[in-house]
């Protein structure tokens, strides 16, 4: 579940040697980002035993091996003028290494089941796409494709991601038979959205799969 909570996010978690100010439009919403990159960080400390501790303006990681304890802000110039404080931020090493961790986690282990009584039973698949602009920056993007039991796309899934995320556990289905045809809709998602033009190339990786099923 920890891939998929941070790979959905990953248009937040850009690589920066690749960003360029021309790609991308102004961001709206800082604090929604900080938000969700605070919880990011948050489930990955508890993941690892750690803990985080808000005070103030600031944030204690506590290491739980070693007790020693790393203070984080999110202002820049805080950071600058203390020289214990470090800036949370995606270019952070913790955070790449982090990041790092559960992209690279094996497709054998990103797979959850829940159940639901309100949600239509089928699968909810999560990708990563990768294509290159004019520039030959790389762009990453989020595509989410789902299919229900009679084999046909489901909207309701794909937007009530972090609904399904706090579902209780269920056992799986086995649905693995169904990403053939998955596929196929995404790559028809991919040229509809603009992600790809026709017979550009593309690379996509599957980073999140969840079997919905009734109670």
């Amino acid at each position: 579940m920890f891939l998929s909570y941070i790979d959905k996010r990953i248009q937040v978690f850009q690589d920066l040697d690749q960003f360029s100010l021309d790609d991308y439009a102004p961001l709206s919403n800082i604090d929604k980002s900080m938000a969700e990159l605070l919880a990011f960080v948050k489930t990955c400390a508890n993941s690892e035993q750690s803990t985080l501790i808000e005070k103030d303006d600031f944030y204690i990681l506590r290491d739980p091996n070693t007790g020693a304890n790393t203070t984080f802000c999110l202002d820049r110039d805080q950071a600058l003028e203390n020289e214990e404080v470090e800036l949370l931020g995606i270019d952070h090493p913790r955070i790449e290494r982090w990041i790092n961790l559960y992209k690279n986690t094996s497709l054998e282990s990103i797979g959850i089941a829940v159940q639901s009584d309100k949600l239509p039973e089928g699968v909810l698949s999560i990708w990563e796409i990768e294509t290159h602009n004019e520039k030959g920056h790389s762009i990453r993007t989020i595509a989410k494709i789902d299919m229900d039991k009679n084999g046909q796309r489901s909207i309701p899934l794909e937007r009530n991601v972090d609904e399904i995320f706090r579902l209780p556990a269920s056992k799986t289905q086995g649905e693995t038979n169904k990403l053939p045809k998955i596929e196929q809709l995404l790559e028809r998602e991919i040229l509809h959205r603009g992600k790809a033009k026709e017979g550009q190339s593309y690379s996509s990786k599957l980073i999140g799969w969840i079997e919905i099923s009734e109670y």
